[in-house]
């Protein structure tokens, strides 16, 4: 029981450093799809396609995969274009934001936006005057 104690803290104290990880590890694949080799190109297109499946690539990260198979769909090697057009279909059907966007919460946050920079405009506008009066005082002012 003490033991699951102290590698569910070590876990915790390494979360930093294997996010680090994760992120140095999906650059290097980002990378690899303009390899030389169709082959490496194919094969990492086939790794982001099993990644996102999984729920494995972090969703700041989708993005990063679509743009890579967007990319590659000009491929000249058709096994790449192939990949590249599983990985879209992939990050289409495995879309962390699939099914969950509500065009009300949007409405109500954008009316909620507008009051706020009409509110904000009304505070410029009253503060403006008062500053145009303070450059006019300036100007007035003899120079000595």
């Amino acid at each position: 029981m003490e033991e699951d104690e102290d590698s569910n803290t070590l876990r915790q104290d390494n979360i930093p450093q294997m996010a680090r990880f994760r992120d140095a590890l999906l650059d290097l694949l980002a990378e690899r799809a303009h390899d030389v080799s169709p082959y490496t190109r194919s094969a990492v297109l086939k790794a982001w396609c099993c990644m996102l499946e999984a729920g494995s690539v972090p969703v700041r990260r989708v993005g990063t995969a679509a743009d890579v198979a967007a990319d590659r769909l000009q491929d000249k090697n058709a096994l790449v274009r192939k990949s590249a057009a599983s990985l879209l279909t992939s990050a289409l059907e495995h879309n962390p934001f699939a099914g969950s966007v509500e065009m009300a919460a949007f409405e109500a946050q954008k009316e909620n936006c507008l009051k706020l920079l009409e509110v904000r405009k009304q505070e410029i506008l009253k503060e403006k005057p008062e500053s145009d009066n303070v450059n006019e005082d300036e100007e007035n002012q003899p120079t000595g």
